[in-house]
């Protein structure tokens, strides 16, 4: 019996210690798939969907507005880990091979691609 509940007692600690892990996610993002016919926001992508969208936007914006020193943006990160914002900031540019606006957030470790930006509303022309 105090062996089995060692067991269980050493079995629990590492299950918390699991929980708190965060995997990496990698966004593979066609960034016309968040807007309608009109390339606007449609108003029935859901809350979550929004949040993306105006993040992946945001992206979008400070990469083309203009040259930068650095790769870090402004933009905060939208991801959560353990039920808490991420408190990162996005760094990002653009992939000279083909133009797709790479992204990453050294806080959390999520990444991504976005692509088909050019001409949408979030493009403002400078590259």
């Amino acid at each position: 019996m105090k062996y089995a509940l060692f067991f269980f007692k050493m079995i629990r600690k590492h299950l918390v210690i699991l929980s708190e892990i965060k995997m990496n996610l990698n966004f593979v993002t066609n960034i016309t798939h968040f807007l309608d016919e009109n390339g606007a926001i449609p108003k029935k992508l859901t809350k979550e969907g929004r949040v993306i969208a105006d993040g992946l936007g945001e992206v979008i914006t400070c990469v083309t507005s203009g040259p930068k020193k650095s790769p870090q943006t402004d933009v905060l990160c939208w991801s959560e880990i353990n039920n808490n914002l991420c408190a990162g900031k996005i760094d990002a540019g653009i992939d000279l091979e083909n133009s797709n606006i790479l992204w990453s957030c050294k806080k959390c470790g999520d990444r991504g691609s976005i692509s088909s930006w050019e001409n949408t509303l979030w493009d403002c022309g400078h590259r």
